[in-house]
């Protein structure tokens, strides 16, 4: 996907800076608490962009492959495993996934349904491809938080930005997806906003974001997962 192509040089500096730094410990903390991997088993992340959850994985003791539709953002991937140790990674569209039925233990998909026109056939495909057993796990960013509209202003500042092309999640979206088979756990967080990430002490910062997780209201999370058991 050229969008996606065109950033991939520069997509991974938004971690180098205090509130991607932040936002990507919240969530990576989030995924796995939902995703439970479990080292040996077989995983693959759907629209993997530069590897970021791939090489996680991998790190975990998983046979990881990563998927994504760029060309770019896949030769920035490999480049992080120059060794020619770590996961695999494929070229494909996670809305037709090149694989058997049954082929893994988790698929997991973080902040890449946004730019799914069809979400609904990436869980359909995402369930096809789990075993009996395992589970597949959807992460997105949440529509009506600060974090959306952070996105949105640089959609706003940049018209050839990838974020031009986002669409914001609800709850109810993600249970959407498949009413006949809907996921056995949601679950939201990253409820510290940009301003707070990039000025607070980190310490304070998940001061803020434990507290608003346990009172479960009075902020708009950033950040949304589901899981389905397959």
């Amino acid at each position: 996907m050229a969008m996606f192509d065109a950033k991939a040089d520069t997509y991974d500096e938004w971690y180098a800076t205090a509130t991607g730094r932040l936002a990507d410990a919240i969530e990576k903390e989030l995924v796995l608490a939902v995703a439970v991997p479990v080292p040996g088993e077989r995983a693959l992340d759907a629209g993997c962009g530069t590897g970021n959850y791939t090489y996680l994985l991998a790190s975990l003791g998983l046979a990881v492959t990563g998927l994504d539709i760029s060309e770019g953002m896949l030769a920035r991937a490999r480049s992080k495993g120059a060794d020619g140790g770590g996961p695999e990674f494929v070229a494909g569209d996670f809305h037709a996934l090149p694989f058997r039925a049954g082929s893994f233990d988790l698929v997991l998909s973080v902040t890449a349904l946004e730019f799914s026109p069809q979400p609904g056939l990436v869980l359909q495909e995402a369930r096809r491809v789990t075993r009996p057993g395992g589970r597949v796990v959807l992460a997105v960013l949440a529509a009506g938080s600060p974090w959306a509209e952070l996105y949105q202003e640089a959609a706003r500042r940049d018209p050839d930005g990838v974020f031009a092309h986002a669409r914001f999640f609800t709850a109810a979206d993600l249970l959407g997806l498949d009413l006949d088979h809907p996921p056995d756990r949601v679950v939201a967080g990253l409820y510290v906003t940009p301003e707070e990430a990039a000025e607070l002490p980190e310490e304070k910062a998940w001061a803020i974001e434990r507290a608003a997780r346990a009172r479960a209201g009075g902020r708009r999370p950033g950040f949304l997962l589901a899981r389905w058991a397959v």
